[in-house]
């Protein structure tokens, strides 16, 4: 059943969709992690560059949703007069996921974001589930 949705003009969500959402789950993180992770820029990207995806050694380029670069700190204080650290969100394997797991696309992307800083930063499993379980209840 559709509903009162008329899919046949619907389109797959943009990159501005995506973007979006991983502010709104950027602004709902705790400011400690905010903080750590400086002036973090979000860029949404169809796929991971083959470059990436090779060095990764990552075959099927819908395998990598997601992926943070930056400099690994020490102190866990963002570096002055560097770049920002970057984290990348890849549009496609996100939609692709979502339609496989039937969660809210917000979720996803959250998830993606969190477990990318988490990765980033050496957080456990735990403090991972942990951020994704405060993010979901926000």
């Amino acid at each position: 059943m559709t509903g009162d949705i008329d899919w046949r003009g619907a389109k797959a969500p943009g990159r501005d969709v995506i973007e979006q959402l991983a502010r709104t789950a950027w602004d709902q993180m705790p400011h400690d992690i905010r903080t750590r992770c400086g002036s973090l820029s979000i860029h949404v990207e169809e796929f991971a560059a083959q470059d990436i995806l090779s060095e990764l050694e990552v075959t099927n380029p819908y395998d990598l949703m997601g992926l943070y670069h930056g400099l690994q700190l020490q102190s866990g204080n963002p570096q002055d007069g560097k770049d920002p650290d970057k984290v990348y969100l890849f549009r496609r394997p996100i939609l692709d996921y979502w339609v496989e797991k039937q969660s809210s696309l917000g979720t996803i992307v959250a998830q993606v974001l969190i477990r990318e800083i988490g990765h980033h930063f050496g957080f456990s499993e735990s403090q991972i589930e942990g951020l994704e379980a405060q993010a979901a209840t926000s």
